[in-house]
């Protein structure tokens, strides 16, 4: 039986103070194990399965994922109060709060679905969390990893709120936090996933800072760190030279920019699995069949995800790939999109993409006739227009 949300949070705090760890060779802790992984495999899991929902479906398919992590996480806390784990059950609530949204499909297909929100609901859902956000950063056995990534996961978010406002304000205050992480977790990847997240955003609002913080952080003592440093550093330089890019596209078609001189080239970094991805693609097919006679290329970098583990056999590698490709060009050639393809199926760890410190998609790098980067905020109406003024239109 659930305990109400005061209860729950008294409960917490009860044990803010408990150290130690759970018995592997008792029964509570087996179950305290296998209930913990099973919230951990469910927030790895995709969240819809794209090809078989509407937007509206996908939506509320969502949203019902959330609630159901919600109550995973809550029955965990309930039956594992003094388990030193349990933290790490919170830090996903924190990470993944439903928004207790409602979605009803429109009566016309032009139409927007309904969107209706629980607002007492969500309002006692988010001063919970915010009991448990308390007793989590007030406890002395919550796991190093738990902290890392939470820390990580709410600098994370209010990225995301700045650059929807476009106030740059707050990013020193941001980065002199993610200073402090990269001291503590100086060999963390999830850290330097933030500091990859705050570049894009600074990217987008305030520019002029990226160069001087990207030269600084490519002497960090975090590689991770540096290494997203020196795909930065690399990004900057082809705004004075040429980028250089060769590859045998999934068609068999072999890609070589240099041999793409004196044309307009979008490079677009995205997958199928990627929503905004979806959402700009008829976008970058209209600026495609507008101006491809008119000497504008595309060249994409897919990131699909053959979903490979260390522990496959090469012929389930094989196998894997096999399915991921298929995915690729049955959606290539669904879509109607000629351009050429790269792919190597290894997802956030896409070869090119990583090599060029690409952490979100879509991304793009616009190249301008020389091969020169111009831009890599080309989306949108932004696109059109700037292929334009380069293409002298």
């Amino acid at each position: 039986m659930a305990r109400p949300p005061l209860a729950l949070f008294s409960l917490l705090l009860g044990f803010v103070l408990v150290t130690g760890s759970a018995r592997s060779d008792t029964p509570a802790a087996d179950a305290a194990t296998s209930e913990l992984e099973a919230i951990r495999a469910f927030t790895r899991t995709e969240s819809e399965p794209r090809e078989t929902l509407t937007p509206a479906g996908r939506l509320q398919h969502g949203e019902d994922r959330l609630r159901q992590l919600r109550e995973q996480g809550r029955a965990y806390l309930n039956a594992h109060p003094t388990d030193p784990r349990r933290w790490e059950a919170v830090m996903w609530l924190l990470i993944y709060p439903p928004q207790f949204i409602k979605v009803t499909p429109p009566d016309n297909p032009t139409g927007r679905p309904r969107i209706e929100v629980d607002q007492a609901a969500r309002a006692a859902w988010q001063a919970e969390l915010a009991h448990l956000r308390a007793a989590l950063w007030a406890a002395t056995d919550v796991a190093p990893a738990v902290r890392e990534q939470l820390a990580s996961a709410e600098i994370n978010a209010e990225l995301s709120g700045i650059e929807r406002t476009r106030d740059p304000v707050r990013l020193p205050a941001l980065q002199t936090r993610l200073d402090a992480l990269a001291a503590e977790f100086s060999t963390s990847e999830i850290v330097a996933g933030a500091e990859g997240v705050y570049l894009n955003t600074a990217a987008k609002v305030d520019p002029s800072s990226v160069e001087p913080l990207v030269r600084r952080l490519a002497a960090s003592p975090n590689p991770f760190i540096r290494s997203l440093a020196a795909g930065k550093l690399r990004m900057l330089d082809f705004q004075t030279k040429p980028l250089a890019l060769t590859f045998i596209a999934v068609d068999g078609r072999e890609v070589d920019l240099a041999k793409l001189r004196g044309k307009v080239v979008l490079i677009d970094f995205w997958a199928t699995w990627c929503g905004p991805c979806l959402a700009e693609l008829p976008n970058v097919k209209k600026v495609y069949a507008a101006y491809h006679d008119q000497g504008f290329e595309v060249v994409g970098i897919s990131l699909e995800n053959a979903k490979l583990a260390p522990k496959d056999t090469p012929e389930q590698t094989a196998a894997k790939l096999a399915k991921a490709k298929k995915i690729l060009t049955d959606f290539t050639t669904k879509e109607e999109m000629p351009w050429a393809q790269y792919f190597d199926g290894k997802f956030w760890k896409n070869d090119i993409a990583t090599n060029y410190a690409i952490n979100a998609i879509p991304a793009t790098f616009l190249l301008d006739q020389e091969g020169k980067l111009v831009s890599t905020q080309a989306r949108g109406e932004k696109l059109e227009a700037e292929v334009k003024r380069l293409l002298k239109l």
